[in-house]
């Protein structure tokens, strides 16, 4: 029972940090809530174990919303990063070309 509650906890968890990572480019599409999309970006990269897909989601969609508001150099550097992962490698040198 216990090892079902704790089961149901992580996937709650796990579901929420999707759920933000949604809110954040949904905020991302509002140009003067751009900078509040890298705030929950950045707590999604901190909750999140660095290994764990949704780290690589969150850094290019970080990156695209830092060239949005003219970071270019740092929108590289999140881009990069986020391409160290193969799901999302291609995305992230699509749009660094």
């Amino acid at each position: 029972m216990i090892l079902l509650f704790l089961v149901a906890l992580v996937f709650a968890e796990d579901s929420n940090t999707w759920r933000q990572l949604q809110q954040a480019r949904l905020m991302m599409m509002d140009k003067e809530q751009i900078e509040a999309s890298i705030d929950l970006l950045n707590q999604i990269i901190a909750q999140s174990e660095p290994d764990d897909f949704i780290v690589s989601e969150a850094e290019y969609w970080k990156g695209r919303a830092l060239y949005e508001l003219n970071y270019h150099n740092h929108a590289f550097e999140r881009l990069n990063v986020a391409s160290n992962d193969y799901a999302i490698r291609s995305d992230a040198l699509y749009f660094l070309q």
